[in-house]
């Protein structure tokens, strides 16, 4: 067969393939390993982390053996980008500074806090009121910037000054007003402290020198020109500047925010605003242009992947006076290149090293042909020039040479002067296809890179969101705040946080010990405090660069201790604050030790931003998703970081969880199995929490952190129970809560992936809180009136408000706890205690107060678990629901069949006992083949619901739990103290709970 089709595949093989690759035939070809991993990628880039293709290409060429310093790792400075805004806060609040390529800092100097506090203590006794002194500093700034800096034309080509003589002369006059004013000794604090205003700008604009958005000739020649420099910044209106981060052309595209002055008569905003925006912008767009320039040099190892592009040289047409501006300039550089010559030939004689003026002459040369359109190949044949003269025998030779050198480039550059020239140029647009622009010593570059590179580098993966997402996204901002703003939030979260961090990281993180010394460092805002922003490290949100938020932001910078706390006396300000500080003692401890186990500082603010949860960290794809459903990047980000912990150092994770987690909840499980109230701590809990069961008393819980407190404790804890009770459900729904804790939502995963503004609806509509997992209005409420549908524990609030709207008051509270999370709660608590203070005489007696109801308190001490939430109470009505569903199914559907069959069973059996009559005889016939199929499945459904014989009893239950839960209502609302009150309801709570206990075991 195989020589029968060999001429016949000969001869249509070459057909097809020409064919597939004109596109006229579809094949299927199985993808090679390179395009898998890179749809790969493109996934975990769109669906995790937007910089996975930077950090993924760095790692690459480290494989391939490319040195790559942390300064210079992109990988490490996308994400360290992240943190812009709180790096910033550092340069104001702290210190200047520059990342040098080995990942530490070179402090450079002041910051502009210590500046402003500065001038306010010295100027206080020339000028008591704070307003004044710093409208006095502004009208100093704006008038030695007027007269010193600005008596310039506007351009080359224009005789008009920037400013015009009215501006100097009012200028002259204000500082005459000012040394009247302050005298001698006040102008020199003026002049001092406008001085160090001078000195940190220019250090912050050496930042772009850093970044490479500068060559340290253009910034010398700014300053040149600038030397009292303060911003400008004319009153046009609002702007809508953002800061971090930027989205569309993120790491490309990168401009030099350096713009000329142009003159205006127009008021000019506040300076010390104008300076706090323009560090914002330089630092972002040195920072972006950073990870542009490092990641240009990976393609040294990669250049199948990165590899540069030569812009191509347009025509264009020029005027005579460009042309002459250029000979203008060659002529002056070139003339002080001749003169550096001739001083170190007349000093050195014949052997003198001439070679600094030579190399400054080639650089002269190359600019000036350049700029006239000349390639640098064209350029360096007149360099080659300079070179062959540069090696004669004869001084006298070298001089002739460069004087020759010097005349034939200016010929070059005046040639085809008359009216108008056409010279080439690099053309304006940038070349076509994958290609990311960045800056390198101030000079524009290309490189063309992969499309998952590109798609990293230029955000154009993201898309923008619509009205209606920015709508939707409300309720999840609203829940985000709420449920981390409250007093349980921010003592649980820590504590987790430990955990969490012991288990992600690798350099010898101590749980609290370190998360305690750190506190200290953040309050006292030490030197390591500002080495941690400075890295990165912190989280940074958007930054607005409007001018109310520049005006905060100024205000904040020179306000005083006792005015920032006095600002802080809103409650949610207070708890955000709180919140943060516990969440940054938890980093900055990390990045302490980080640094004392060898990590240089760019390193250790990465490890501090993934040694918990780097939240910033999400997928190109994922924005507005993630902007609707509160948690879900929380969630995602776990996850990812749990696989990714677990495959990296999987035997030191083990140890770690069996030492930190497991032994810990073996000892615990031990000490509470021999209390008899444990088993009804409900599930949920016990799989989130550590328990600690206390005779008599409420038991305390510790949060235990997600997923490894699962894995290490909760497993193990299952496990014991098991082997102790020989129960199968010690281990009901484990799986799920494994899956669950490795998976971006928890509960049911229908609810999760709800927009947080339907979800609440989606619960009310079903009954059901899905995280829960249990009714919102208790099942013996159900049938009940809308407004008299809530439980012992709902709010007086949503009762008042569940009466108006004749809405159910526990649906109304899982709509603001669904949408505001605990803030909601201790919301409605506040607007009780209002409206018992307004109807003192009036209000009904209240339930009685336990621990768990005190704030602070309750974040550790649970209710009694003999309560209604008892788990063998929440297992009754689950279990029992099954039975009574399926025994009215079974009563109802096959009804007349089991009648019919039961009829003809009692006939047969009387049959054996007497002759029966003729109606009894037709009643007794033989069941049709219809029937006998139908009785058949009825039969199956029997064997398939065998509590089905339980239906009658369970439904008995029901009405006597109901009875009992009507009683409880009752012992609340009389008028008893609260000791009695409580007395009575654990009484009527026992009871109930012995009645769900003796179902269970029935139904069991």
């Amino acid at each position: 067969i195989k020589k029968a089709i060999a001429p016949f595949q000969r001869a249509v093989a070459p057909k097809v393939e020409k064919a597939r690759q004109g596109g006229f035939l579809s094949l299927p070809r199985t993808p090679s390993p390179e395009a898998l991993r890179e749809g790969a990628e493109k996934i975990y880039q769109n669906a995790i982390n937007r910089f996975a293709s930077i950090e993924n290409t760095t790692k690459k060429a480290q494989k391939l053996g490319m040195e790559i310093k942390p300064g210079e790792n992109p990988g490490l400075r996308a994400r360290s980008y992240l943190g812009l805004g709180r790096k910033v806060e550092s340069v104001l609040e702290d210190k200047t500074y520059e990342i040098m390529p080995e990942g530490t800092y070179k402090i450079t100097g002041e910051g502009l806090k210590p500046i402003l506090d500065d001038y306010d203590t010295a100027g206080k006794p020339f000028e008591k009121t704070r307003k004044k002194r710093k409208a006095d500093l502004k009208t100093y700034l704006e008038s030695q910037r007027t007269i010193l800096d600005l008596q310039r034309p506007a351009s080359d080509w224009s005789k008009q000054n920037i400013v015009s003589n009215e501006q100097v002369q009012k200028s002259k006059m204000d500082l005459e007003r000012l040394k009247k004013k302050y005298g001698p000794a006040g102008m020199e604090v003026l002049e001092d402290s406008a001085q160090r205003l001078y000195e940190f700008q220019k250090r912050v604009l050496h930042t772009l020198v850093d970044g490479g958005n500068l060559s340290q000739k253009q910034y010398d020649g700014i300053l040149s020109k600038n030397q009292h420099y303060i911003p400008f910044d004319r009153v046009l209106g609002d702007e809508m500047a953002g800061g971090v981060p930027v989205s569309k052309g993120r790491f490309t595209k990168a401009r030099a925010p350096v713009k000329k002055i142009k003159g205006s008569e127009k008021e000019i905003h506040d300076p010390i605003e104008s300076i706090i925006k323009n560090t914002f912008r330089i630092m972002e767009a040195a920072d972006r242009n950073t990870v542009a320039r490092n990641v240009a040099k990976l393609g040294k190892a990669l250049p199948e992947d990165i590899r540069p592009i030569r812009v191509k040289m347009m025509p264009i047409k020029v005027d005579p006076k460009e042309i002459l501006t250029i000979s203008r300039e060659f002529r002056t550089n070139s003339a002080k290149v001749m003169k550096e010559f001739r001083d170190i030939k007349t000093e050195g004689g014949k052997g003198a090293d001439v070679s600094g003026p030579i190399k400054k002459l080639e650089k002269v040369v190359r600019e000036s042909l350049t700029k006239r359109g000349y390639s640098e190949g064209e350029a360096n044949s007149f360099i080659n020039q300079i070179r062959k003269g540069e090696s004669a025998e004869t001084p006298e030779m070298t001089t002739e040479t460069i004087r020759q050198v010097i005349k034939e480039t200016q010929n070059v550059i005046i040639s085809q002067e008359p009216v108008e020239s056409t010279i080439f140029r690099p053309s304006q647009f940038a070349p076509k296809g994958k290609v990311i622009e960045y800056f390198d010593k101030g000079k524009r570059k290309y490189i063309e890179v992969s499309p998952n590179l590109y798609d990293a580098m230029t955000g154009l993966n993201e898309e923008g969101s619509s009205l209606v997402i920015k709508i939707l996204s409300n309720p999840a901002h609203w829940l985000r705040i709420g449920a981390t703003s409250t007093p349980e939030f921010v003592l649980r979260n820590p504590i987790r946080d430990q955990w969490t961090g012991l288990m992600q990281t690798s350099f010898g993180f101590i749980p609290f010990y370190d998360s305690m010394g750190a506190i200290a460092d953040i309050l006292g805002r030490t030197d390591l405090y500002y080495d941690w922003l400075r890295s990165g490290g912190a989280y940074s949100g958007f930054v607005e660069l409007n001018r109310p938020s520049l005006k905060k932001a100024a205000k904040e910078l020179t306000s005083t201790r006792a005015r920032r706390m006095l600002a802080r006396l809103n409650p949610i300000a207070t708890m955000q604050d709180l919140s943060q500080l516990m969440e940054q003692a938890t980093r900055v401890g990390m990045f302490k030790r980080a640094v004392k186990s060898g990590k240089t500082p760019i390193e250790a603010g990465f490890e501090s931003r993934e040694g918990t949860l780097d939240f910033q960290r999400r997928g190109a794809k994922m924005k507005d998703l993630n902007s609707m459903v509160a948690f879900l990047n929380a969630g995602i980000q776990g996850a990812d970081k749990n696989v990714r912990t677990a495959y990296r150092h999987p035997i030191s994770t083990a140890i770690k969880g069996f030492s930190a987690i497991t032994l810990p909840s073996i000892l615990l499980y031990l000490h509470n199995r021999k209390n008899k109230d444990y088993k009804e701590i409900p599930r949920w809990r016990k799989d989130l929490f550590w328990t600690y069961m206390r005779e008599g008393k409420s038991p305390i819980h510790i949060i235990k952190p997600f997923f490894w407190g699962q894995l290490y404790g909760s497993l193990p804890e299952r496990l014991m129970e098991y082997l102790a009770t020989k129960d199968p459900k010690a281990f009901k729904d484990f799986g799920d809560t494994i899956i669950e804790s490795l998976t971006p939502i928890s509960g049911e995963p229908e609810g999760n992936l709800l927009p947080t503004a339907l979800k609440p609806i989606m619960e009310n509509w079903g009954n059901r809180n899905f995280f829960l997992e249990r009714p919102i209005v208790p099942e013996g409420k159900k049938d009940l009136d809308a407004a008299y549908q809530y439980s012992r524990y709902t709010s007086e609030s949503a009762k008042y408000m569940g009466e108006w709207l004749n809405y159910s008051p526990a649906k109304i509270e899982n709509l603001i706890s669904g949408w505001t999370g605990g803030s909601g709660r201790y919301g409605l608590q506040a607007t009780d205690a209002l409206i018992n203070a307004i109807k003192k005489d009036e209000a009904p007696p209240a339930r009685p107060k336990e621990l768990a109801d005190i704030p602070v308190v309750k974040a550790f001490v649970g209710r009694s678990p003999t309560g209604p939430q008892a788990q063998s109470i929440q297992d009754f009505y689950e279990d029992s629901g099954k039975v009574i569903s399926a025994y009215d199914t079974y009563s109802q559907i096959y009804k007349d069949i089991i009648a019919r069959k039961q009829q003809q069973d009692m006939l047969l059996e009387l049959k054996e006992q007497r002759p029966l009559t003729t109606a009894e005889q037709q009643a007794v016939k033989p069941l049709t083949p219809q029937e006998k199929q139908e009785y058949a499945k009825s039969e199956k459904f029997k064997q398939a619901n065998p509590g089905i014989i339980q239906g009658p009893i369970m439904k008995t239950t029901r009405e006597l739990l109901s009875k009992l839960n009507k009683q409880a209502e009752a012992i609340i609302k009389m008028d008893i103290p609260d000791k009695e009150k409580r007395a009575r309801l654990a009484k009527v709570d026992s009871m109930r709970l012995k009645v769900a206990q003796q179902a269970n075991k029935q139904m069991k």
